[in-house]
């Protein structure tokens, strides 16, 4: 039984959010954020790589695209 509690504990502690990613560290994880900087949104692949940008995450999800110009019609 201890030996299952245990599995169980290290499962819950790698899905749980890293410490590291909370103080800045970039790693290869993929759960993109949409984070701004200076004014400009940008989808960061975590929240740790926004941080070590000191962008500040303003949702989970990647960035909406930019609108599209319009085309301008022919007269």
């Amino acid at each position: 039984m201890s030996r299952v509690s245990a599995v169980v504990g290290v499962a819950l502690a790698l899905t749980a959010a890293s410490p590291a990613s909370a103080q800045g560290f970039c790693s290869m994880l993929w759960a993109p954020v949409c984070a701004s900087k200076d004014g400009v949104e940008k989808t960061y692949s975590n929240a740790g790589c926004a941080k070590v940008d000191n962008a500040d995450v303003v949702h989970d999800g990647e960035c909406a695209p930019p609108p599209q110009p319009k085309p301008n019609a022919a007269p």
